[in-house]
């Protein structure tokens, strides 16, 4: 009999937010099946990708995972991790909602996690989808199972890359 449970999947286990969403995922599953799609370990250079790279990991990674959302029948949410980098160079305060821009970025890490997100965007009409944008992240990729905290009381952020700009510097999304 084909078991009828809801199912979970997570992509990016082997990182350090999914590593972390998984190991705190697995003890609350209770009625629903964990799906976890990973990849093997390797130390990839996230800001210093190429852009060819950075895409085929986030942007049609994204563009993968919506096409098989489409294709579940019973889907009741994508949930798409993004960044609060995707505002790339540009310069303001940034609300909850779509971001826009024409600035440019500082790295391709940024670039291509914007497009991803303008592809789930572009997927709101059709599937359940919510985007959650993370700040910066204090943990150790190399300690897996030690608190992961995003920085909520951090207020005013500079881009990666981008750090020797002064007048570059991107606002926490309020």
């Amino acid at each position: 009999m084909l078991d009828q449970s809801p199912v979970l999947l997570i992509t990016g286990a082997t990182g350090l937010v999914g590593s972390e969403l998984l190991r705190r995922l697995l003890p609350a599953k209770q009625g629903r099946r964990i799906v976890v799609l990973s990849r093997q370990r390797v130390k990839i250079a996230g800001f210093g990708l190429s852009l060819e790279c950075a895409r085929a990991v986030n942007t049609e990674g994204t563009r993968n995972l919506l096409k098989l959302a489409s294709e579940c029948g019973n889907l009741r949410k994508f949930a798409h991790l993004s960044t609060v980098y995707v505002a790339g160079r540009e310069i303001g305060h940034f609300r909850e909602g779509p971001i826009r821009h024409q600035s440019g970025f500082c790295n391709t890490y940024q670039q291509s996690k914007y497009e991803a997100e303008q592809l789930v965007l572009r997927a709101m009409n059709e599937l359940p989808v919510a985007i959650f944008r993370l700040s910066s992240i204090i943990g150790d990729s190399h300690r897996h199972g030690e608190a992961i905290q995003l920085c909520p009381s951090t207020y005013e952020v500079v881009p990666p890359k981008c750090a020797s700009r002064s007048t570059r510097r991107a606002h926490r999304a309020h």
